[in-house]
């Protein structure tokens, strides 16, 4: 009997793999699925970076619209003295333009027409809230208190101006700009009992240095322009994002809101049928 043969060591290294190479192998295919990973990162981390801008550019561009509504809707007519008021920080005004209706338990009879709005940053930790400001009550303190809604809560800042023709401005107040209106009793001169009391006969000519008067309350009651520039944090539900540098990435926004109806502003409804020169008045 023959015994059989010895394997050839030479020819089983051949059929299978060194450890090295197992090594090798491994090394590579490592690499491979690292690269693989890095590519999967960097394009979902480039999807989440559009959409985020999308995203908030969305709310940057909302929350001037609802700001131009507001002050393009100004109300000042026949309301007093006290229509306008603003810094570099807040602004108040009254406007027809929407809001909220008033809570079920508010006390004060509201029509639906005006209201008293206000918009306003407060700090908050690492960024500040935006907040609306309305009140339904605009006969007494129009441009105070009321209710605050939250508007935005990852703004940077919001600031104003304001326009008077000549220069920007960064504080308007309509308290300091439209004079009070004379009390004809603190006129010794005149008997507002007498029927025949001519209100058009001073020898000041009080009246036409009223009607000059009329043309800067005009201009001055409110600004003809408000300068409105914002800045808000780009982030996602993981936070504020931020850049390479470790910078919070920033949207800024600006916009310049003319008030049209200025020029249809009158403070004294009878001064305006009034003729304005001597002849007209027969003088």
């Amino acid at each position: 009997m023959i015994p059989p043969r010895a394997a050839d060591p030479r020819k089983s290294r051949e059929s299978g793999f060194s450890l090295l190479e197992l090594i090798i192998v491994l090394g590579i295919f490592g690499l491979v699925l690292s690269m693989a990973y890095q590519i999967l990162l960097t394009t979902l981390d480039a999807e989440q970076q559009v959409t985020r801008m999308t995203r908030n550019g969305k709310v940057g561009q909302a929350i001037m619209t609802m700001i131009r509504r507001d002050l393009q809707s100004i109300a000042y007519h026949g309301l007093g003295r006290e229509v306008f008021f603003g810094t570099s920080e807040e602004i108040h005004f009254l406007t027809h333009a929407p809001v909220p209706n008033p809570p079920e338990d508010y006390s004060v009879e509201w029509l639906g027409e005006l209201a008293g709005v206000g918009y306003v940053l407060k700090s908050d930790q690492e960024s500040a809230v935006i907040f609306r400001r309305v009140k339904w009550d605009i006969i007494d303190e129009p441009l105070e208190d009321g209710e605050y809604y939250e508007v935005f809560t990852r703004a940077k800042s919001l600031e104003f101006r304001f326009f008077d023709g000549e220069e920007w401005l960064n504080e308007w107040d309509s308290l300091e700009r439209i004079p009070e209106e004379p009390d004809p009793l603190d006129d010794p001169d005149t008997d507002p009992n007498d029927p025949n009391a001519d209100p058009n006969n001073n020898d000041d000519d009080r009246t036409g240095a009223r009607g000059d008067e009329e043309e800067e309350e005009r201009v001055l009651a409110l600004p003809l322009a408000i300068e409105v520039q914002l800045q808000i944090f780009a982030a996602d539900e993981r936070g504020i994002s931020k850049d390479v540098k470790g910078e919070p990435i920033v949207e800024e926004y600006t916009m310049v809101v003319p008030l049209l109806a200025m020029e249809r502003m009158i403070l004294d409804p009878e001064l305006a049928a009034e003729p304005n020169d001597d002849q007209d008045r027969g003088i």
